[in-house]
């Protein structure tokens, strides 16, 4: 109970009875509880402080610092009736803090709930796969900044043979960007973004694609029995194609020059009267060379050769 000092007086008369009665003010009870801001549940592990405002002037003095448990609230007992503050001064693990004050109004022989919520840190994970089949791959250089609009790296490393988990990351939008490729791949140059909720699980992908090499590898000119070339075949052989993916060859004609010396030909509605590129072809074909492409319809007074384009490269289908 609360001292109370105030006097009782009376008068006793003579051969009376006086009675004389204090009444005291029962003290309450200050509950504090740390809960999440997802869940609801009761959160252990934070370091919280309490306040009051002595003289109702709205300045806040300490009367006491408590951490939180996840088996119920930790009880301040034996408080006068007044108004009160609860701020959380560390977060529990695996939380953001909450830095803003709560406050409430005690009465006498009562009790006062003061609660802090804190939102849960959400985890990203980060994955490398291979662009056409979708498989894990390992080697790559990444980094992972937010969130917006900030552009501080949160994480760096190297993509393995599974998803690598960023824990303890606060809600927003992140980005994911590739530094250097791994062996055999191009560099994927657009980031890729992910927005990340509070307390959940978000996934960020970049795909990559192998580097494709396409070299020919044979050759066939069809001469006629005047000395003209009426056909060309050409042949080439693709390295590093995934299974079943589709890939887009062009081969090139050029070298050509008509019997006067000009370059003037009219190939397939195809007409150059300037430079050595005269006619191309482009055919879609699925997996490792050797793929046979051709031929070319030349007129009579053709010369010259065909080839293909060294080091076909690009993301998706191949050119």
């Amino acid at each position: 109970y609360a001292l109370n000092t105030t006097p009782v007086s009376g008068a006793l008369a003579a051969g009376g009875t006086l009675s004389l009665r204090i009444s005291n003010q029962p003290f309450g009870d200050i509950a504090v509880e740390k809960r999440d801001a997802v869940t609801g549940e009761l959160v252990a592990g934070a370091l919280l402080q309490v306040r009051e405002d002595f003289d109702g002037d709205g300045v806040w003095s300490a009367i006491g610092t408590v951490t939180s448990t996840s088996t119920g609230p930790v009880v301040i007992e034996d408080q006068p009736a007044d108004d009160y503050q609860l701020v959380e001064l560390v977060a529990p693990a695996g939380y953001a803090l909450n830095s803003a004050p709560v406050t409430g109004t005690l009465a006498w022989g009562d009790t006062l709930t003061l609660t802090v919520e804190n939102q849960p840190y959400g985890t990203i994970l980060v994955n490398k796969i291979d662009g056409v089949d979708g498989t894990p791959v390992p080697g790559a250089e990444l980094e992972l900044s937010g969130p917006a609009p900030s552009t501080t790296v949160v994480w760096s490393g190297t993509s393995g043979t599974s998803p690598i988990a960023v824990p303890n990351l606060p809600a927003g939008t992140y980005a994911l960007v590739e530094t250097a490729a791994p062996a055999g791949y191009h560099v994927v140059s657009e980031p890729s973004t992910v927005t990340l909720a509070w307390g959940q699980t978000a996934t960020v992908s970049l795909d990559n694609f192998v580097v494709i090499d396409g070299n020919t590898t044979a050759s066939e000119t069809i001469i006629e029995t005047d000395g003209s070339i009426s056909e060309v075949y050409d042949e080439v052989t693709l390295t590093g194609v995934k299974p079943d993916q589709q890939v887009e060859v062009t081969a090139v004609l050029y070298g050509v020059e008509h019997t006067d010396g000009e370059l003037s030909v009219d190939l397939a509605d195809n007409i150059c009267t300037s430079g050595n590129e005269l006619q191309s072809i482009t055919i879609t074909v699925t997996g490792n060379g050797p793929h046979l492409v051709g031929p070319f319809d030349v007129p009579t007074d053709f010369r010259g050769v065909t080839t293909f384009m060294d080091g076909v490269t690009g993301d998706g289908p191949q050119t």
